[in-house]
């Protein structure tokens, strides 16, 4: 799970170097602007020079970011510094693109636009704590799995679900009460939020659930056989800090499977964690007795 961490920051900063580069073009032609002589001449050729690298990485700098805000631990599409300072490089590369239309004006956009950018990119490496670097040691010496099994036929059987008796049938105008559709929905009324496995009739087979921890994106993998869970698997996530979430990520899934039900208890310091993989089991056990 680290390499989607890593990842993350990788992305952002090769984003942030590439900006870093693109922004000497601006600098640069204040320069011009403020030179007289040989310096001038040749700082004219050097931005003529970098010219086509700078049009070429100013659009692989605003993929990059994207790839880093679909990694990152907060969702791209919510409004958050991250994505704001990423607007700034779409604007400049339309600006570009349709210089023509804005005719003179284009330049001078530009520039302001390469200013906004560059306070709103200084503002989200502070938001976000800077480089990170230990915590990205820390996450590539983290093994990264979190799985739990049991055997099912060492666990106590469950009590055996019997149907109530059929009613009688209905007359005719009546709705059946007992359509699947009714089942499910007064089953679901029924079961408390975190409730235990027993309470339900879990076809066996392998599940998948996503939860919100403290970050999105949260996926688990549930094993059900002989009505128990009897496997949760940690597939992916975006949590931050492997000191706080790797507890929990050990713990909750054993709880939840030595109880047999979601009603645990959550870790101290990995609460939003713990709640998450909770809720992502809840959704894959839900699945698996089709509610």
């Amino acid at each position: 799970m680290h390499q989607i961490f890593i990842l993350n920051y990788v992305f952002a900063w090769v984003a942030v170097f590439l900006s870093i580069f693109l922004c000497t073009s601006y600098f640069l032609r204040k320069g011009v602007q403020n030179s007289r002589g040989q310096r001038k001449i040749g700082l004219i050729k050097i931005k003529k020079s970098l010219k086509w690298p700078h049009i070429w990485l100013g659009f692989g700098a605003t993929v990059l970011a994207a790839i880093h805000g679909l990694y990152s631990s907060t969702t791209p599409w919510s409004i958050n510094v991250g994505t704001v300072s990423w607007l700034p490089l779409i604007a400049l590369g339309l600006g570009w693109i349709f210089k023509r239309f804005l005719k003179s004006g284009w330049l001078r956009l530009h520039g302001q636009l390469t200013l906004v950018f560059i306070i709103l990119t200084v503002w989200h490496v502070i938001d976000v704590g800077g480089i990170n670097f230990f915590k990205i040691l820390a996450e590539i010496r983290n093994p990264g799995k979190y799985e739990i099994a049991i055997d099912p036929d060492l666990m106590p059987k469950p009590p055996e679900i019997r149907l109530e008796e059929e009613p009688e049938e209905n007359q005719p105008g009546q709705e059946d009460p007992r359509t699947e559709k009714g089942i499910k929905e007064e089953e679901t009324e029924k079961l408390d939020y975190y409730f235990a496995f027993t309470d339900l009739k879990l076809a066996d087979g392998t599940y998948t659930g996503e939860a919100y921890g403290y970050s999105p994106r949260l996926r688990v993998e549930v094993k059900i056989a002989n009505n128990m869970v009897v496997g949760i698997k940690i597939l992916s996530h975006m949590e931050i800090g492997v000191d706080y979430y790797a507890k929990a990520m050990q713990t909750i899934p054993k709880e939840i499977l030595e109880k047999q039900a979601l009603e645990v208890d959550v870790v101290s310091g990995a609460s939003l964690t713990s709640f998450g993989i909770i809720n992502a089991v809840r959704e894959a056990v839900l699945e698996a007795g089709g509610l």
